[in-house]
């Protein structure tokens, strides 16, 4: 069984997984930023998708869907507010004690997600974002990537 740390550990634990992510960020490039709170939609098993979405609000009155696939690892807090993306080198990213091999890697890239308080990554082969004026629960404009038939 792991170590347990007391929440002063813990606490520290974090602020230095801030830090080494504030500058995987400077040495990384930015592919989107929203100001504007995004959930963990779904998850397919099928092509391993994950859909994050930003529904419409008062101050916001379009929906966004941002579109992962071939995942191979999440690391993502279920709700994130002021949300932005960057993708990162593998190096860069062990430095967050990310466990990765380069089976993992193969035809994948690593998009690290930065929040108000948080941070995460997605470990993926495919990502792109979409606005629309579509509904809470509105099919995703992605969503035909993920039906499939059984034959």
């Amino acid at each position: 069984m792991g170590r347990r740390l007391s929440s002063v550990q813990f606490v520290e634990q974090v602020k230095w997984s801030a830090i080494l992510f504030r500058d995987i960020i400077d040495m990384s490039k930015e592919i989107i930023t929203f100001n504007r709170q995004f959930q963990i939609w779904s998850y397919i098993v099928g092509h391993s998708q994950l859909l994050l979405r930003s529904t419409k609000s008062p101050d916001h009155p379009t929906r966004v869907d941002i579109f992962f696939k071939n995942v191979k690892s999440i690391q993502l807090p279920t709700t994130i507010d002021d949300f932005s993306i960057v993708e990162s080198d593998v190096e860069s990213v062990q430095a967050l004690s990310v466990n990765l091999n380069d089976a993992d890697l193969r035809n994948r890239r690593v998009f690290l997600v930065h929040g108000v308080n948080c941070t995460g990554y997605v470990v993926a082969g495919f990502m792109d974002c979409r606005e629309d004026e579509g509904e809470y629960n509105s099919p995703s404009p992605f969503e035909e990537s993920w039906k499939f038939t059984v034959k």
